[in-house]
């Protein structure tokens, strides 16, 4: 059999993965709006291939997270979530080179980029510590941006101010060598409790990251 997954397995798969794709597709919908170039106020004829390769990435994401509906990964399954990870973080490297490329840089491909990377940055997580892979507290590097956007929702309700983190190339490759470590540690080659300090390491970098020099 080509697949030891069960069928009712195989299901709920397609079940958990359809679901965070629709969830996908109805955010990219909402920021249809948002489809110019940031200098520019009118909209562009279509999204452009850097954005079709976003949402690419984001249906690799998507299959990654439908995964927590499978109780078990049986035989070579075990390394499907590493290699839908590293496809889809690998993407990340072409979507922003064709928007530029074809000088289809836009606030929506921007935002939606955004979104993504806060979405594998989390799913990537909850896979690894779902398979044993990975320490739960390692949790904390998917969650760091969005606890970070609530703070900035709940200071901006209180009347206070609010700053953005400012544009970093220390963060981008930050969040590269992260992608590089999430993309290791989903693959079964290292034991858990051999990882776990290597865990401990990345994940007290990439919060760093989230602190205003």
């Amino acid at each position: 059999m080509f697949s030891p997954l069960a069928a009712g397995d195989i299901l709920r798969w397609a079940a958990g993965s359809g679901i965070a794709t629709l969830i996908m597709f109805w955010r990219l919908d909402h920021l249809l709006p948002d489809n110019h170039r940031p200098d520019q106020p009118h909209l562009l004829p279509t999204p452009g291939t850097g954005t079709l390769l976003t949402s690419l990435r984001g249906v690799f994401f998507c299959l990654l997270i439908g995964i927590m509906a499978v109780p078990a990964l049986p035989g070579w399954t075990i390394w499907l979530p590493g290699a839908l990870y590293s496809i889809g973080s690998s993407i990340d490297f072409l979507d922003g080179y064709y928007a530029r490329k074809e000088n289809h840089t836009t606030v929506l491909g921007s935002q939606f980029d955004l979104d993504l990377d806060g979405f594998g940055s989390l799913a990537a997580p909850l896979i690894g510590v779902w398979i044993g892979q990975l320490p739960i507290w390692y949790l904390l590097t998917g969650l760091a941006r969005y606890v970070y956007i609530g703070l900035l929702g709940l200071q901006t309700k209180q009347g206070l101010p609010t700053y953005d983190l400012p544009p970093s190339a220390q963060r981008r490759v930050l969040a590269s060598f992260h992608m590089g470590f999430m993309s290791v540690a989903l693959f079964p080659v290292y034991s858990a409790p051999g990882i776990a300090l290597v865990a401990g390491v990345f994940m007290i970098v990439f919060l760093s990251s989230f602190v205003r020099d």
